[in-house]
């Protein structure tokens, strides 16, 4: 899962989860709780419901188009 979860750690680093510029709900739910998920389980576990452990990008309901913006 290594790929997957480095995919995340890209995901991450683009998010406002904290620091100065940290923003409540920044992120789009669909993606908090899928990487939420994953990252507690150690990327061992699928989201539940899920075969597999998805990539950002493969996540339902995660088209944010507000992503990077924050107007």
């Amino acid at each position: 899962m290594k790929p997957v979860a480095s995919q995340w750690d890209h995901w991450k680093s683009r998010q406002r989860l904290t620091g100065p510029n940290a923003a409540a709900d920044h992120a789009n739910p669909a993606h908090r709780n899928h990487f939420t998920w994953c990252e507690t389980h150690n990327w061992t576990q699928p989201y539940p419901g899920g075969k597999k452990i998805l990539a950002p990008k493969d996540v339902p309901g995660a088209y944010d188009p507000s992503s990077g913006t924050d107007d």
